[in-house]
């Protein structure tokens, strides 16, 4: 069972970004000092109206030159498996009362993916698929899951398990299995390990001849608080690192 081609994924990626909350950033003063680091001048420096001016006008054609960019813009389909309308199912790795934040998961998962961020995802249309809202579909307490360090190929292994048993749906081509990990287990993906060169990913692997597509979500706690997210909210931390999965 190994990951295959990501360029043949490229809807479970868009997928895995909009399973995240949306995240803005900015800045504002009130005592009339820009932020302008960008722009050679010190952050904080009170800058003059003539150099406001300056920065606005490069704005301007920033902005210009991001449209021409877009318009320009062509994708190349491959044809590869898209997912239409997915179907998210949580597995709490190491049981639901152990997963951080895990009583609020589910209700995020259920309203993004009938919300109308999921509408977007019709500009990656095929010409034989199209991609609109899905669902959450329910959720599994594994309980008697390894701990300690667990490789990438022993979560693909537990994964198809659990569906040949009967424990979590089949896999149908719609269906996301996101998974979300209790304290104290650590991750190992590609000679990789969690909280240390990543956050959170996504993967595919195989039950005979059917694909099956996962999310790995390690506990946003411990090492993971400041490299993964600085949100004192757990929970939007949580949500913030799905941004990588």
């Amino acid at each position: 069972m190994t990951n295959t081609n990501p360029m043949k994924r490229s809807s479970l990626v868009t997928l895995a970004v909009l399973l995240t909350g949306g995240v803005a950033l900015g800045a504002g003063c009130s005592n009339g000092v820009e932020p302008l680091g960008r722009d050679g001048v010190l952050d904080g420096a009170p800058i003059s109206r003539v150099q406001r001016l300056s920065k606005r006008v490069q704005q301007s054609r920033n902005a210009d030159a991001l449209k021409t960019s877009a318009s320009t813009a062509h994708l190349t389909y491959y044809g590869g498996p898209v997912i239409s309308n997915v179907k998210v199912f949580t597995i709490f790795w190491g049981g639901a009362g152990a997963v951080t934040t895990s009583s609020q998961l589910n209700g995020f998962y259920t309203g993004v993916t009938n919300s109308p961020y999921f509408d977007w995802l019709s500009e990656y249309d095929t010409p034989s698929q199209n991609i609109g809202r899905g669902a959450f579909i329910g959720s599994y307490s594994y309980t008697g899951a390894p701990t300690g360090t667990i490789d990438d190929t022993q979560i693909q292994a537990q994964l198809v398990n659990l569906i040949k048993a009967g424990s979590v749906p089949a896999e149908d081509g719609n269906t996301l299995y996101m998974i979300h990990f209790a304290p104290g287990i650590s991750i190992t993906q590609g000679g990789q390990q969690s909280c240390v060169q990543f956050c959170a990913y996504h993967g595919t692997t195989t039950n005979g001849s059917q694909d099956v597509y996962y999310g790995v979500i390690p506990d946003q706690g411990g090492s993971c608080a400041g490299g993964c997210g600085s949100d004192p909210v757990a929970f939007n931390t949580s949500r913030a690192c799905r941004r990588t999965s």
